[in-house]
Order: structure tokens, then sequence, then C-alpha cells
């Protein structure tokens, strides 16, 4: 693997996890948004709740088992309903209209439960995990096929 190739890499594996960091910030801001606990007296989360939302930034950060890396075997997703979308593998990463993204190749395509037809060579360049989202949010299309 070249130089670029590894470096690519690398910045797609943080750029992922930092998302998974992020959303779990966000979720922990909105939880403290809230006035209070049910049945609890105090304003604030307790002690050993923050703890563990901070094991969780931290186990985001660092989580390195169920990143996606070069020769994954991965599922990429058409939308948010996670309805239709292709198999394939993780081939290289590709820096596409300033985005950083997976090159996947494709080994099947799916809507449903019906398999479609895949042309050969066919390839797909979504974008890595984590990446933020013009209008919110951050990409999550992709998984590690199960």
């Amino acid at each position: 693997m070249s130089n670029i190739s590894t470096m690519q890499e690398t910045i797609a594996v943080q750029t992922e996890q930092l998302g998974r960091g992020l959303d779990v910030l966000q979720e922990l801001r909105s939880h403290l948004a809230l006035p209070k606990f049910q049945g609890d007296e105090n304003d604030w989360i307790s002690t050993s709740d923050l703890q563990a939302w901070i094991q969780r930034v931290q186990d985001a950060l660092t989580a390195d088992a169920d990143v996606i890396r070069l020769g994954s075997q991965v599922v990429s997703y058409d939308s948010e309903r996670r309805y239709s979308g292709v198999r394939g593998t993780v081939t290289g990463y590709k820096l596409h209209e300033g985005c950083l993204r997976y090159k996947i190749e494709v080994s099947g395509r799916f809507c449903g439960s019906a398999n479609l037809s895949v042309e050969e060579g066919e390839v797909v360049i979504p974008p890595v995990n984590g990446v933020e989202r013009l209008f919110g949010g951050r990409c999550n299309g992709v998984e590690l096929a199960g």
C-alpha cells in the first residue's frame, strides 16, 4: 500500500471515529438541555451518568474493531431507510468535490429483498462515515457486511 493510500485510510478511520464521538456528544448535549431526570431532584446529570457518557465518547474515539478499512466487505445504503443499496469491497479512498469518499467495488445490488444485476467493474463512491452533511448530521450510510 502506498503512503498516500495509508494516509487516506488513516484519515478515513479518524473521520469515522470522530463522527461517532461527536454524535455521542450531541446526544449528551441534548440530554443536558432537559431540566431534570424523571424522579430526580437535581437539575444536573449525576456524576456516575456523566462518567458513563465520557466513557462512551472515549470508546467512540478509539474504537478500531468495527471501523471500515481497505479490503472491508461493506454494504452501502442509498438512503437513511436502508431499503436499497450495494454490497462490495472497499478498494480505496477518493477525494471528490472536497469530500473524502470510500471507493467500493460493487459485487451485488439490492432493493428490499430483491437482488438486482450488477455491471462488471461497477464502482460507487459514498462519503466516509462521520463526514458532516451539508444540511446537518453526519454521513453513516456504509456498514461492515455481517
